[in-house]
């Protein structure tokens, strides 16, 4: 086998996106299969090269799989290598973007020990109060004061391992949307770290623009809809769109960045942007394990990326 597309139980047949990409490495006349990551059947010592697309229960079996991707690297390639996706599959990520000068929605980083520590105090106390406090008004978190320290009127509340909307809640800054939120991050706190990051409200109107590239090389962008959930690519109301200039730039300088911490370039990757209230471009994510890549709404996309893949050999 010359390449493995690599994907979960649930599409055992690929992402039919992922089909694309398929046929045309079979078109220039390499052996192509799908193999489910955590099959134990599975030879990838004779996989050839294993292309990970939709692991897309890679956040359930954490552990696992990143045991998984270093028992694969040591026998055969793996795409996107082993030291990018161990980085890019905890969203702590974007702390190490920032740093570097990358500009990322403002995010409210809540350890998993400190959620614990003070969301059950500050939930019993949360009735009838715009912003709860815990015993004796002390606490490293209290997540009223966080919204309106940051003046966010709503926010988004996700687990730093995930994919697509799972553990994602939106709230509000009243009495119940503070309740509500305080629960969700006592269960999410259950399974790890959390992050806390304002509604960004151009992803209903300009939207979250996912951009997708190939060896740091541009090559399409998809508008993507709010909250998007987890489907195959292009069955969730996306629709291709031009990307701006400012929005390729972000990206690119995103991937310049991995480079620079990393040590490698991907293979792929997509960056979804936003626009701030001063139309200012944002990253809201930077997806190198397993992003879909819309291979099917730009019509030389599965050809770049299977040039990208071919300049490896």
């Amino acid at each position: 086998m010359d390449y493995s597309l690599v994907t979960y139980s649930d599409l055992p047949q690929l992402d039919p996106d992922d089909v694309f990409l398929a046929n045309e490495l079979a078109k220039r006349g390499y052996q192509c299969q799908p193999l489910i990551w955590n099959d134990p059947h599975a030879d990838w010592a004779n996989a050839g090269c294993a292309v990970i697309r939709s692991t897309w229960d890679y956040h359930l079996y954490y552990d696992q799989f990143l045991s998984w991707v270093k028992r694969v690297s040591a026998v055969t390639r793996l795409v996107n290598e082993s030291p990018l996706v161990e980085w890019n599959s905890n969203k702590k990520y974007l702390q190490d973007l920032e740093a570097c000068g990358v500009p990322i929605v403002p995010t409210h980083w809540l350890s998993a020990v400190e959620a614990k520590a003070e969301a059950r105090d500050e939930v019993t106390q949360a009735a009838g109060r715009t912003c709860p406090a815990t015993k004796d008004g002390a606490s490293n978190f209290n997540l009223g004061a966080i919204l309106l320290q940051h003046q966010w009127s709503r926010a988004v509340i996700k687990p730093c391992i995930g994919l697509a909307t799972f553990g994602v809640e939106m709230i509000a800054l009243t009495d119940e949307g503070i309740k509500s939120g305080l629960k969700h991050i006592e269960k999410l706190s259950t399974a790890g770290d959390i992050m806390i990051q304002p509604y960004i409200a151009s992803v209903q109107t300009h939207g979250e623009r996912a951009l997708v590239y190939f060896k740091g090389e541009f090559s399409h962008a998809v508008r993507k809809t709010a909250f998007q959930p987890l489907r195959p690519a292009g069955r969730a109301g996306e629709e291709a769109v031009v990307a701006e200039r400012d929005e390729i730039e972000l990206g690119e300088k995103a991937i310049e960045t991995v480079v620079s911490i990393v040590g490698k370039l991907p293979n792929y990757a997509r960056v979804d942007v936003v626009r701030d209230e001063q139309q200012k471009p944002l990253v809201m994510e930077l997806e190198l394990v397993e992003p879909s890549l819309f291979l099917s709404m730009h019509e030389k996309a599965a050809a770049r990326f299977a040039d990208a893949l071919l300049q490896m050999s």
